[in-house]
């Protein structure tokens, strides 16, 4: 499953050199790149035996749409950084974005303030009568801090 979406998907729109490139501006990081398929000849071998379609341009198209869409972006997400849901936002004409302070990627994790947020956004299309709620969200408590 990880494979079919990553080879069609980020393995197709970005050359093994492109990664490679990208990951050398983390050098404190270049042991654990070196030992991630992603970053090494192997994964275009396997995505070539996999044989996934490139996506057709539209694919990757920004989406406009005038629907009403909840972003919510997490401060710290690895996966899909925050500035991407401000992206999202700008074709997405009827879209409200929340970013989440000391959030990863979960947001919908962070308690009760974010479930208030989602639930309020599915009864209503818009959560701003309950948005600040999320300013009182801080970092993440790890266990023996």
């Amino acid at each position: 499953m990880y494979y079919a979406v990553e080879c069609s998907e980020d393995l197709a729109l970005a050359s093994l050199s492109a990664r490679q490139a990208a990951a050398a501006r983390y050098p404190l990081l270049a042991g654990y790149y070196r030992s991630v398929q992603e970053f090494t000849p192997a994964s275009d071998d396997l995505c070539r035996a996999w044989d996934v379609a490139v996506p057709r341009p539209e694919v990757t198209a920004p989406v406009v749409s005038d629907v009403p869409a909840l972003l919510l972006a997490g401060e710290y997400d690895p996966i899909t950084p925050a500035r991407w849901a401000d992206t999202a936002a700008a074709t997405l004409r009827q879209s409200e974005v929340y970013h989440v302070r000391g959030t990863g990627h979960a947001v919908i994790t962070r308690g009760a303030c974010v479930r208030k947020v989602i639930g309020t956004f599915l009864d209503h299309l818009t959560a701003r009568s309950v948005a600040e709620c999320l300013a009182g969200i801080g970092r993440p408590v790890f266990v023996g801090q």
